[in-house]
């Protein structure tokens, strides 16, 4: 499996996809997240905002020199350069992520971002896999790879 370049915001689909949260959100300026309670409505934009600022502080963490950078999305859907790491993601996430960006958008291409700030959370998909309570971390949303 070939590294692809994914935006944040694809990152944040397959987590909701996954994991059935909409994400995480800082509970203070000490680094301390937890998940979004519901209890307002959904806004796409701030949503984005704090898990790309929960990953980068997870990167940074294990990969202090870590820099992000802006590049074009390998989804063909992307006509537009966007945040995001060229990372390995598993056929049956990335067929989720298509699938769902495809009931959204339609055959929309996406030029600006600020079109998906729009669009609600990932919801109404089933979940691909649910969490063990004996696990921690993001990476138990995601499958394994053996």
């Amino acid at each position: 499996m070939a590294p692809r370049w994914l935006s944040w915001y694809e990152l944040l689909v397959s987590f909701q996809i996954h994991s059935g949260e909409w994400g995480p959100e800082s509970t203070s300026c000490h680094n301390t997240w937890r998940m979004h309670p519901r209890l307002q409505e959904y806004n796409g934009k701030q949503m984005l905002r704090s898990w790309a600022a929960y990953l980068l502080n997870i990167i940074r963490i294990s990969h202090p020199n870590y820099k992000p950078v802006d590049g074009r999305p390998s989804n063909p859907r992307f006509h537009c350069w966007t945040m995001g790491i060229l990372c390995r993601l598993s056929d049956p996430s990335a067929d989720a992520i298509r699938l769902w960006l495809d009931a959204t958008l339609g055959e929309a291409r996406i030029t600006k971002m600020s079109t998906l700030h729009q669009s609600g959370p990932a919801e109404g998909v089933q979940p691909i896999r649910k969490a063990t309570s004996t696990e921690q971390g993001l990476h138990r949303f995601w499958h394994r790879q053996r």
